[in-house]
Formats: structure tokens, C-alpha cells, sequence
């Protein structure tokens, strides 16, 4: 039977990586202003219309995007604005047929 040992990783190697990690788009040290557009209309592919909140840092540049598509009220202030504060781009959608958005609501559906 011949079995085949792992490769092994020199440690020197292990300790590098440490360094060549990418850091957060901002550390949580550093916050922002923050502009928040409300109600913004967002058109899906089959014509419905889901409303969204977006909350952006006030500063130039390019910032990861968190979406929460929620059935229980995209209007959570307190989370978009801490988010966007600390260096992320934020919308909070409500889903279909609940609160501002247009279609029909399905908790569960189901196609076969």
C-alpha cells in the first residue's frame, strides 16, 4: 500500500502569512460621516419594486456593500448608520409585499 504524506508547511511560511493579510476596508478606529438616502425604488427583474435605505460614508472612494433584504422593516436607523459610520456601504431592502415594497409576500414558498 503506498499512502502519501501530507506536504508539510515550513514555518517560516505560517509566520509570513501573518503579514500579507489584507486589512479591513476601514479599521474600527476610524469612522465617518454618514449620508443616508431613504426609500430609494429598486426595480427587480420581473418589474416589482423593492424600497431600500442606503447609508454611505461621507468620503471619496471605494467601500464593500453589506444588503439585508429583511420581511420585518428595512427602517434600522441605528445599524446602517453604525456600519456606514465605520467604512461600509449599506442598504436595507424590505422584500416583497411587506412595508413600502411592491409584489406578494410568500414566507414559504414553494415550486416544483
Amino acid at each position: 500500500m503506498n499512502r502519501r504524506t501530507p506536504p508539510r508547511i515550513p514555518a517560516a511560511l505560517i509566520l509570513l502569512s501573518s503579514f500579507v493579510i489584507p486589512r479591513p476596508a476601514a479599521s474600527f478606529s476610524e469612522e465617518y460621516q454618514v449620508h443616508v438616502q431613504g426609500g430609494v425604488p429598486v426595480k427587480m427583474r420581473d418589474g416589482v419594486t423593492l424600497i431600500a435605505d442606503v447609508y454611505r460614508p461621507a468620503a471619496p472612494g471605494k467601500f464593500p456593500v453589506l444588503l439585508e433584504r429583511t420581511p420585518y422593516n428595512r427602517r434600522d436607523a441605528a445599524t446602517g448608520i453604525f456600519l456606514a459610520s465605520r467604512g461600509y456601504v449599506v442598504v436595507l431592502q424590505d422584500t416583497r409585499g411587506r412595508f413600502d415594497s411592491g409584489g406578494e409576500f410568500y414566507p414559504f414558498r414553494y415550486e416544483s
